[in-house]
């Protein structure tokens, strides 16, 4: 199904740095592309997701057996690519990282099924394991097929700037999820809320909340429900919107933007290069 192709623009902006060869740039999309999209298959089974970009979602066409096997082969299909044209130390590394994404997603599913909810900063380092490192691995699986030899100092500045990149993917998604007419089409009404979800908002509402237990007494009623209905939901946006957290979200996304354009300012004097494609993506994602 079609999407917006950040990471590939992610990956083709990264290699103006990196330099590396078209044939293992391609390579490199199909790797992070396989990966993504077995999550997507995972996360919407996981979380009980009707809909996928407006569609029903793959458990829901071909069922969960299907699906979660044809996942799981997808992301084996991509390890075993990796494995085709990198060396040994750098398939340990890459399936490393992948092991992280998934550990990042069990820190998410054990706070939603225990109702259990995190503080911001364990949310962002969920986030950093979850989202940000399959950004890191593009950025990781470039460098180490790069035609330019970077310093590790401009290396691990770069996996800092893919941290961002992550952390305002995860957040904006959360954002949207409550707020977007056009993320409800495609998803449903603030279905976090249905799932259960501690979205970064939520978790911000809840710690701010100086009226009463409407919140969390709306989770308990989703965990006996089973979801929430349309009214339920209302309610809790309306709580959320109260407690000032939809602002506090747009001001959070703000200062990661600009973390991020001066990361990339400092990496340009380093290497040398301006990157406008990469300053042209953060300014894609803010829209």
């Amino acid at each position: 199904m079609p999407s917006k192709g950040v990471r590939e623009k992610l990956i083709d902006a990264l290699n103006i740095w990196f330099d590396c060869p078209e044939e293992t740039v391609s390579t490199i999309k199909s790797v992070i592309s396989m990966l993504h999209n077995s999550s997507l298959i995972l996360d919407d089974f996981q979380d009980n997701s009707p809909l996928r970009r407006s569609k029903p979602s793959t458990h829901t066409v071909f069922g969960p057996a299907q699906s979660i096997n044809s996942a799981a082969y997808i992301i084996i299909r991509a390890m075993s690519k990796i494995q085709s044209f990198s060396e040994p130390s750098c398939v340990i590394k890459a399936t490393d990282m992948i092991l992280t994404l998934f550990e990042g997603q069990a820190v998410d599913l054990s706070w939603t099924f225990n109702e259990t909810c995190p503080s911001i900063q364990d949310y962002i380092l969920m986030v950093d394991d979850k989202t940000g490192t399959l950004f890191k691995l593009a950025g990781y699986l470039l460098a180490t097929h790069a035609r330019v030899d970077w310093s590790e100092g401009t290396i691990t500045a770069i996996d800092a700037l893919l941290s961002l990149f992550g952390q305002y993917f995860q957040i904006r998604d959360d954002y949207q999820n409550l707020v977007s007419t056009e993320y409800t089409s495609q998803k449903g009404f603030c279905e976090d809320l249905d799932e259960g979800k501690y979205s970064i908002t939520l978790i911000h509402a809840l710690q701010n909340d100086s009226g009463g237990l409407l919140l969390r007494n709306m989770i308990s009623t989703r965990r006996v429900q089973g979801k929430l209905t349309i009214q339920q939901k209302a309610l809790m946006l309306d709580r959320i919107r109260s407690c000032g957290s939809l602002e506090w979200t747009v001001s959070l996304l703000s200062d990661i933007h600009q973390r991020a354009i001066a990361d990339i300012g400092l990496l340009e004097k380093d290497i040398g290069r301006v990157n406008y494609e990469l300053r042209s993506l953060v300014e894609m994602l803010q829209r």
